[in-house]
């Protein structure tokens, strides 16, 4: 014959999904996303925005991913200190806002950030001493699968659907729903980047990612940098906003 046609695709088998909590429970969680500047100014009025909604609702965890110090706002590059000082002074805004609530806050980094290396996987923030926060702010690397009360929720500031959907050929074009498909590969890949060589022009450091894999068993919840829908078992996956 001259050609193969394929009408079944088997992947390999996803991860087990985590364990659930022992018992129920309500946990209230905001999730939002870089970068917390407008642009062309080094004014963050998105973070104040945030953090003003924290403190109306007090979630039990605020999760922020990076850009603090994006690298595609050209007022970075007037700044009259230097990219970490001004980034510790978010930090330290964030801080004020969560010191006399219940909201713990965990910090990620994103390849965008001026003051970190432009690197995946990231190594976390450099917050310095983290008796200055009280326990009330913690820094994570990125990609990063976390437990909350039992809860399993990876987190990455990659935007994996956008270079998975430059990756996927599917038929009939348009068909079915895009998002939620495109989500089903990370249990099926258990990895927050395209198993195939990445498309994006940022550092990939390979040894580090070959010896730390992402996914050994799917989380409860994933939170990416770009959508909220809900896979099979009881996986799902949103957009901060």
């Amino acid at each position: 014959g001259a050609r193969i046609q394929v009408t079944k695709l088997h992947t390999d088998l996803a991860p087990a999904l985590a364990t659930p909590p022992a018992q129920d429970q309500v946990l209230s969680m905001l999730v939002s996303s870089g970068p917390y500047t407008l642009q062309q100014t080094d004014k963050y009025k998105p973070l104040e925005d945030v953090l003003k909604r924290i403190q109306e609702t007090q979630p039990h965890v605020a999760i922020f991913i990076g850009p603090f110090v994006d690298c595609k706002n050209s007022a970075m590059d007037q700044l009259s200190e230097s990219y970490h000082m001004y980034f510790e002074k978010m930090v330290k805004t964030i801080y004020e806002a969560v010191e006399t609530i219940q909201t713990q806050v965990l910090l990620f980094p994103s390849q965008r950030d001026l003051h970190e290396n432009p690197v995946y996987p990231q190594p976390a923030y450099n917050i310095g001493d983290p008796d200055r926060w009280e326990g009330k702010i913690q820094s994570m690397p990125d990609p990063s699968i976390i437990k909350i009360n039992g809860i399993s929720i990876g987190v990455t500031s990659s935007d994996i659907l956008f270079h998975l959907g430059k990756e996927e050929i599917s038929f009939p074009l348009r068909s079915g729903d895009r998002f939620s498909r495109l989500a089903s590969y990370l249990l099926s890949q258990a990895a927050s980047i395209p198993c195939t060589r990445p498309t994006w022009t940022r550092t990939w450091t390979w040894s580090t990612w070959s010896s730390t894999p992402c996914c050994p068993t799917a989380p409860t919840c994933c939170s990416l940098h770009q959508i909220c829908s809900t896979l099979s078992g009881s996986f799902l996956t949103l957009q901060p906003s």
